[in-house]
């Protein structure tokens, strides 16, 4: 038996967006569907993994939670985590979707195909930026472009199958080259 080189599959599942009071309190917005979920799938980490949070939800605020974390214990303490993006591993998360629902993270990895069948490329990031997922498809010519994740641009996705359907419109594939979000 080897041991696998693979980085785990991390999901992010919320962000650290600035501190709360005096006391090292931070808020924190949730990816999560129920946003106070996030800290029952175990530990919750840096993407990297190197990092690891001992987080409690104490209140929420305009839409974000209001959280203690062990060993963050006043303001400047909690001011250095602004923008911290919390993750953790994809193989802690539920499985028990339905047929139509899936993870961001499941999509990584997965080659991306035209109408006709033929391999396009690789799906190789996801990025959430606030209006929505983008997903960057390395393609075969070697060059990486990103497209708004929407029915339009992803009209099939096959897990199963191991890829998707990558479909931009044919305008947004002639300006490819100047490098625009499709």
């Amino acid at each position: 038996m080897t041991a696998s080189t693979e980085t785990p599959k991390r999901l992010k599942i919320g962000v650290i967006t600035s501190p709360h009071g005096v006391r090292g309190t931070v808020k924190v917005r949730s990816f999560t569907e129920d946003p106070d979920a996030f800290v029952e799938y175990g530990d919750v980490t840096t993407h990297d993994g190197n990092r690891t949070f001992e987080i409690a939800i104490v209140g929420d605020a305009k839409g974000t939670l209001l959280c203690e974390i062990e060993g963050i214990n006043d303001r400047d303490d909690a001011e250095a985590l602004r923008g911290i993006e919390l993750y953790v591993l994809r193989e802690a998360l539920p499985d028990n979707l339905d047929d139509d629902e899936f993870y961001a993270s499941d999509l990584l990895g997965l080659e991306t195909r035209d109408a006709a069948g033929e391999i396009t490329g690789v799906i190789r990031g996801i990025n959430d930026h606030g209006a929505g997922d983008i997903v960057d498809v390395l393609h075969q010519d070697g060059k990486v472009r990103s497209y708004e994740f929407s029915a339009s641009n992803f009209p099939d996705i096959r897990l199963g199958d191991g890829y998707v359907v990558l479909s931009p419109p044919a305008e947004v594939t002639a300006q490819d080259e100047q490098g625009n979000v499709h």
